[in-house]
């Protein structure tokens, strides 16, 4: 892999910016749901998303 340190440090910076945008509205839009139901609601959804990438 030919991969930079500047390289690296941007692609943490820019993971980092993506989950402060995306965890203001995910948030907001869960924070009447009850923690245990969205907890195995997410990990239902994770892996149901890691055996459709293992499929096709």
């Amino acid at each position: 892999m030919n991969i930079t340190t500047g390289m690296a440090g941007q692609l943490v910076t820019s993971y980092a910016l993506g989950s402060i945008v995306a965890a203001i509205p995910f948030a907001m839009f869960t924070g009447g749901m009850r923690r245990r139901s969205l907890l195995l609601a997410i990990i239902v959804g994770f892996f149901d998303l890691q055996l459709d990438d293992r499929i096709v």
